[in-house]
């Protein structure tokens, strides 16, 4: 009898296991969940994690709170830094997920949606004068396999080129989120992106990044492999070597060199900073070869700050 109940039990156990794993893969932001999204600007890089903490009532809505953290490193100054940046409040109902921004809720993903359909996302972010709007367009819908579970996905871009606000172009997973970018330089964000510079700062970075890693508490992952580990941050030399990879020719130089890369790689930028810690000039890298073209600069010491899918090197190069 006491064998009976045991085998029972541990029966039962398992069923409930099973049961959770099934919610955790089936239902929108389970406990635990947070997302990692890499990225880099003009002097730092670093991401920005967004993780579920608790549940809230809006307007008579249950809403998940997920609250957004960005973590940073400055390669001029040096100096590591992190800091909440707000909050965001979303609930999903039926194949749609909605958030609120703007005292209203807004709908963010719809996995029923089919190619050529779309609908009105809002900013989450106010600038004055600037439209605050964007409208998504579903291109292609299909589904994906991960760990023995079938999850839809939707691709969507911009449904006109006067969009402020959505995502260039990304596959957007059931469950999940923005994945995978399907233009260069296009952010796989969470929520929408401003996709146009009206009303910020010189200085100012867009929210927003790479995805990299998905979780919750169930034991479910799922990552992009863009980095070795989700949290990752460059922050110099002895995390990652480049320099046998990255060369400046000449060095010094006259009026024009070029940068050598010696490797596949998926994205790629270099910042090129005086000894000021000024930025002079940037440029997004293609290829192997890339040709700079600096017969403006003063003669001087420059530092040449290379970021190669999320990672970092510096180089300092001579003007003649």
């Amino acid at each position: 009898m006491k064998k009976s109940i045991y085998t029972f039990t541990f029966i039962s156990y398992l069923v409930l296991l099973s049961f959770t794993n099934i919610f955790a893969q089936g239902s929108w932001c389970p406990p635990g969940s947070v997302w990692y999204y890499g990225f880099d600007a003009e002097y730092f890089s670093g991401y920005i994690k967004i993780e579920y903490v608790g549940d809230t009532i809006i307007q008579s809505v249950s809403c998940k709170k997920l609250q957004k953290t960005m973590y940073s490193y400055n390669f001029v100054s040096q100096e590591l830094n992190s800091y909440i940046i707000g909050n965001e409040y979303t609930y999903a109902e039926e194949d749609k997920v909605f958030y609120y921004t703007a005292n209203q809720f807004f709908k963010l993903y719809d996995f029923a949606a089919q190619p050529g359909d779309t609908w009105t996302v809002q900013g989450t972010k106010h600038y004055e004068n600037c439209d605050s709007t964007g409208i998504v367009k579903v291109d292609s819908i299909g589904t994906i396999q991960i760990d023995g579970f079938q999850h839809r996905y939707i691709c969507v871009s911009p449904a006109d080129d006067f969009s402020e606000w959505g995502w260039k172009s990304v596959k957007i997973i059931e469950n999940i989120g923005p994945v995978e970018p399907n233009a260069n330089n296009s952010y796989d964000f969470l929520f929408p992106v401003k996709l146009s510079f009206c009303g910020m700062a010189l200085d100012e970075h867009i929210e927003g990044g790479f995805f990299r890693c998905y979780s919750n508490a169930s034991g479910f992952d799922y990552t992009s492999g863009i980095v070795a580990e989700c949290d990752f941050i460059p922050t110099g030399v002895e995390e990652f070597h480049i320099s046998d990879i990255v060369s400046i020719l000449p060095n010094p130089y006259d009026r024009c060199t070029t940068i050598r890369v010696s490797k596949n790689y998926k994205h790629g930028n270099v910042h090129v900073f005086n000894m000021e810690g000024r930025l002079v000039k940037q440029m997004k890298l293609t290829g192997f070869e890339n040709s700079l073209d600096l017969s403006s600069f003063k003669s001087g010491i420059y530092m040449f700050v290379f970021l190669i899918d999320n990672r970092i090197q510096t180089l300092r190069s001579v003007k003649l």
